[in-house]
């Protein structure tokens, strides 16, 4: 038998730090054992049959770890254990790289997703500037309705921190987009029209613009300057703007000048700046733009100079820009302007647009009279008057049928090379000594056409040359080669700072843009690769034919559609289920797809101000257009059902559309200006993105509504005013007589009497009232004795009629005085 030796506690134990990812254990025996059980926080232990323990697995690094070891002899007593500790050695990483990627769930809420990656331990802390002074970690982090965390938050913009440099008194308004224009090259260009156009194309822009316009503002770059405009076309059904722009200044040799367009505000009215006298006032004398649809042409400029006859032309026919004319060929076909000064006297610049139709090796003259402008097919493009037989002939610009072309023709007074013709922005010759072209005294008239054929567009005369760079530059910006719009534009700039577990920091520095059409959410692929609906279908737990299925419900883990870990997340309707149960976490919907439903919260739920419509789908709710009620003779208040989805509405009346805002239920609107005692009608259109909805009423019988296209009018008649007023005297009172209004059905009226000695009066307390107790409901005419009268005084009567407490505008008004001799005072005795 072997001699028995008792188990003695290790003496002590140590750990030494080897690399990041292991650690060396030692210890001392306490006695003569040599088998040891070590075990350590890690989840590692073994019993070692020696004095050593070299752990290289389950270590993170810069972390620290604690060891326990106990003895055991060969009897199988063991010891209580000894401790120690160490710490792997730090982290071995790249730099941090902060980044993240965005979206615009809305015009308002920006949806973040940080892809930072790096750093010692990696990204562990993420601290978001959203740019409109509110920060992340902080309760603004996720907008209500979305769920997050800091490393991914959604974030919503109230609109109450713009940009810093949106224009001084555009709080209201919510977008805007930056037109650029590079004027490389060229001189500096002062009290510049410049063409601004708008199309199809601008989605967003037509998506958020009144439908008449009226909350267009153009400001300059200082961000302050409002600019006068004119709008030669606007079209909100077609989607078409082309709108003229005074800017004040083009910078010389820049590409990086600015304006800016602003838009989206529902409360606004037309600016006072909308004004085409104030855009065309740097020299011109003529503008025409050629869009009239008949009658004499307009022209744009305070002078007024329209045309005065036009033969041989079709109006609105395609032009360059917009409309143009369209002129047969002919001698005798031309628009005709009666000649004025204004017109002729040196120097002067003519521009226009022209598209040939009958091009040949004949001149065919475009403009003037005495002063001719002619072209031809065989490279000459020539001037000449009919004083002279001289001619100025240039060659190098033949012509082309069905081809537009921009000419500007100047004329100097003195020097050499007095006339210059330009074509789309180039010199193309320049001949002319200080003798000629001859000027001609008068014209007997001034015309575009005499022969040409085709289509004109934008004729121009400006007193003074207009030089090389403004004419270069008006070529280019018509035809928007040099001019560049921006996308549309609520920006804030958003800084992320990403920090690693030793706490080094990177930033990732962004502009978003609140614009759900340009950068909407779906181009990141958000919700397919987390969490796919299932389509609708028929299970062997539908109990109707189709339109419902089992929703998948997320887990509380699983953030929202872009931020989720691994599928075995979610909870699964796919599961083994003998009972299809409405209940946690399945939960049978009918499925609901198209326009109109929340996919943000609930892919089978419709948005607020849409309801199911029993396909599958969302609808526009409808909205109930509750009354009509007279307030006084000269206005009627309206009052309507707030569609959920709308803010903006346009009410037509008689045919005349007045678009008004409304955020709170119900809605009202009061219509001033009326006529007094006359019916009007009204219906009201609720615009919800492109689209929207006409109400309904429940006043008719049958009610109205139930269709996005169905109008639904109610009317409503203004209070009637008090009329034939007349006045008889007699000797002591006098005798009033007025029609009565409560006549035919209509009740209510009473009439305010008002009088005086001195003048006609309309305001305070009046003298009498008249209710139908003295004057009868269908009793007509209604009369008053005034017996509190003196003779030969003049007496002043203001009859107003009065119903619901509400006094008319309009009244009607007499004055007479009692017949009866008044006898003389003593003095005259």
């Amino acid at each position: 038998a072997s001699a028995y030796t008792s188990a003695n506690t290790p003496a002590s134990c140590s750990g030494a730090t080897v690399s990041s990812s292991q650690i060396n254990w030692s210890w001392v025996s306490g006695g003569a054992q040599n088998s040891f059980y070590a075990s350590n926080t890690a989840g590692n232990s073994n019993w070692i049959p020696g004095l050593a323990w070299s752990q290289s697995s389950g270590f993170a690094c810069n972390t620290s770890y604690t060891t326990s070891v106990k003895a055991r002899n060969n009897e199988s007593d063991e010891t209580i254990s000894v401790q120690c500790s160490a710490s792997t050695s730090a982290c071995a990483g790249s730099p941090v790289d902060a980044a993240y990627q965005w979206c615009a769930a809305n015009s308002n809420t920006v949806i973040f997703i940080d892809q930072s990656s790096g750093g010692v331990g990696g990204v562990t802390g993420w601290t978001w500037d959203f740019g409109d002074g509110k920060i992340c970690p902080a309760t603004t982090c996720n907008a209500i309705g979305y769920n997050g965390t800091n490393q991914h938050p959604v974030h919503q913009y109230t609109g109450g921190v713009p940009p810093a440099d949106w224009w001084s008194a555009g709080a209201a308004w919510q977008y805007r987009r930056k037109i650029t224009f590079d004027n490389t090259g060229r001189a500096a260009l002062d009290n510049f029209p410049v063409l601004v156009k708008q199309t199809a194309v601008d989605i967003d822009f037509w998506a958020h613009v009144k439908s008449n316009g009226s909350d267009l503002r153009f400001i300059d770059n200082n961000g302050s300057s409002e600019l006068y405009f004119e709008l030669e076309k606007w079209d909100y059904g077609n989607q078409e703007m082309i709108a003229w722009v005074k800017v004040q200044q083009i910078a010389g040799n820049s590409n990086s000048d600015y304006i800016y367009l602003y838009y989206g505000n529902a409360a606004a009215s037309v600016s006072s700046k909308l004004s085409p006298a104030n855009v065309w006032t740097n020299n011109y004398r003529l503008v025409w733009h050629l869009n009239d649809n008949s009658g004499h042409f307009q022209d744009s400029t305070s002078l007024n100079l329209d045309s005065t006859a036009e033969t041989g032309i079709a109006y609105q026919a395609a032009g360059q820009l917009g409309y143009g004319v369209a002129i047969t060929a002919g001698q005798n076909n031309y628009i005709t302007r009666m000649d004025s000064g204004l017109l002729r006297n040196d120097p002067y610049t003519w521009e226009l647009w022209y598209k040939p139709t009958n091009i040949s090796a004949t001149a065919k003259q475009i403009w003037g009279e005495s002063v001719r402008y002619s072209i031809k097919n065989n490279g000459f493009t020539y001037f000449s008057t009919n004083t002279s037989p001289q001619s100025l002939n240039y060659t190098g610009a033949s012509h082309v049928n069905n081809t537009w072309y921009y000419t500007a023709f100047i004329k100097t007074d003195s020097g050499n090379n007095r006339a210059k013709i330009y074509r789309n922005g180039i010199l193309y010759g320049e001949q002319g000594g200080s003798d000629k072209p001859s000027e001609v005294s008068a014209w007997t008239w001034w015309r575009v056409g005499g022969g040409f054929g085709g289509t004109v567009d934008e004729v121009r005369v400006s007193a003074g040359a207009r030089s090389a760079d403004w004419i270069a530059f008006q070529y280019c910006n018509i035809m928007q080669t040099c001019t560049s719009y921006s996308a549309p534009q609520t920006d804030y700039t958003v800084i992320l700072t990403a920090r690693d577990a030793a706490s080094n920091t990177d930033q990732s520095i962004q502009t978003v843009h609140l614009d759900p059409v340009a950068y909407g959410c779906a181009g990141l692929g958000c919700e397919p690769a987390c969490y796919t609906p299932l389509p609708c279908s028929t299970s062997q737990c539908d109990n109707n034919a189709n339109g419902f299925r089992y929703l998948q419900t997320r887990a509380s883990i699983c953030p929202d559609n872009c931020h989720c870990p691994a599928w075995s997340a979610y909870q699964s309707c796919q599961s083994s289920f003998n009972n299809c149960l409405d209940a946690s976490p399945y939960r049978r919907v009918e499925c609901y797809t198209g326009a109109g439903c929340d996919t943000a919260v609930n892919v089978c739920t419709c948005a607020v101000g849409y309801a199911p419509n029993g396909a599958g789908g969302c609808d526009l709710r409808e909205f109930t257009f509750y009354e009509t009620k007279p307030l006084g003779s000269t206005q009627l208040s309206l009052k309507w059902q707030k569609q959920g989805a709308a803010s903006s509405y346009s009410i037509t009346r008689n045919s005349v559309t007045l678009d008004v805002a409304c955020t709170t239920d119900p809605c009202f609107y009061t219509d001033t200006g009326l006529t007094a005692g006359t019916t009007y009608t009204y219906y009201i259109f609720a615009h919800v993105g492109g689209s929207g909805i006409y109400n309904s009423t429940v006043n008719p019988n049958p009610a109205c509504g139930g269709s996005p296209s169905n109008i639904c009018p109610l009317a409503g008649t203004t209070d009637s005013v008090v009329s034939g007023l007349t006045i008889t005297p007699t000797c002591g009172q006098l005798e009033l007589k007025w029609n009565n209004l409560n006549v035919g059905g209509v009740t209510g009226y009473v009439y305010n009497i008002r009088k005086s000695t001195t003048d006609y009066t309309t305001a305070g307390v009046p003298w009498l009232v008249i209710t139908p107790t003295e004057c009868a409901n269908n009793m007509t005419p209604c009369t008053y004795q005034d017996k509190e009268v003196l003779p030969q005084v003049d007496y002043y009567y203001t009859i107003v009629s009065e119903k619901d407490g509400v006094e008319s505008l309009d009244h009607a008004e007499a004055k007479a005085k009692s017949y009866c001799y008044q006898a003389p005072g003593w003095e005259e005795r």
